[in-house]
């Protein structure tokens, strides 16, 4: 579990969060929603340890995070961060390699032999006739891919994810979000999305938190969290909300406002 406990943080002296509650419980699927600029990715990193809360603490097994080496928590949690991975000359194995950096001796080895972690997330994330190509040589949604197996060589119990799908075809999104809600499901993980796409959102998140004007307006599942009333009130959205034909989940269509 990693909890957030009266957690503040300020920018350039400008309160971005005035006094967040809540616990994020494992084997749950979470989505961070809300307008831009509502500090959902500052919050994202805040939970990461990544950056340090103004007031408040982030904490993880019940103790604050940063008390914890870096190396042991990246031993627990893994973070992908918003626009994956950039095109850089090494192949899509060796950057897979890279995700057990965690587990290695300051000589860069493992004791136990890692080939079954690491064939298993090139399996998972579909990408055995790419191994042995350069990542600059990939498009924008393979490079998330190589970016996702990465994480999950990296055998975390937490996943952070900050807009996994952004600038992804729905083909390439469908992919990510699939690998993503399988592997939670089959290993029991916690994961915590920023996600953009509300529509996204509800079809793969048990819950969703509404981060508005430094404050979580709303937290439950998407049915009780996207509501025609919140949209207004978060994006200013004329919208009407149906319900999915397979899953029944909420789904969001604009509405043309009137006299337009």
């Amino acid at each position: 579990m990693i909890r957030a406990q009266s957690l503040s943080y300020n920018y350039d002296e400008i309160n971005i969060f005035r006094d967040l509650n809540f616990a994020f419980e494992m084997n749950r699927f979470y989505g961070i929603i809300g307008p831009n600029g509502a500090g959902k990715s500052t919050f994202l990193q805040l939970l990461a340890g990544i950056r340090k809360p103004t007031t408040g603490s982030v904490l993880f097994q019940e103790q604050p995070i940063h008390h914890f080496p870096r190396k042991i928590i990246a031993q627990k949690i893994a973070v992908l961060q918003q626009g994956g991975l950039p095109p850089l000359g090494f192949s899509v194995r060796e950057v897979i390699e890279m995700g057990r950096f965690p587990y290695q001796s300051w000589l860069g080895g493992e004791k136990a032999n890692i080939d079954g972690i690491i064939e298993e997330a090139i399996q998972l994330t579909g990408l055995t006739n790419l191994v042995h190509r350069k990542l600059d040589q990939l498009s924008g949604g393979e490079r998330q891919r190589v970016a996702l197996a990465k994480l999950i060589v990296q055998q975390p119990e937490i996943i952070l994810l900050d807009e996994p799908t952004t600038y992804l075809d729905i083909g390439y999104q469908q992919i990510i979000m699939d690998v993503v809600k399988s592997w939670q499901q089959q290993k029991q993980l916690l994961v915590i999305a920023v996600m953009h796409d509300l529509n996204v959102s509800a079809l793969y998140c048990d819950q969703l938190l509404a981060l508005h004007n430094g404050q979580i307006i709303a937290s439950g599942t998407p049915e009780q969290v996207l509501t025609t009333d919140r949209m207004k009130e978060m994006y200013n959205a004329s919208t009407v909300i149906i319900e999915h034909p397979v899953n029944q989940s909420p789904q969001l269509l604009l509405s043309q406002t009137k006299g337009e």
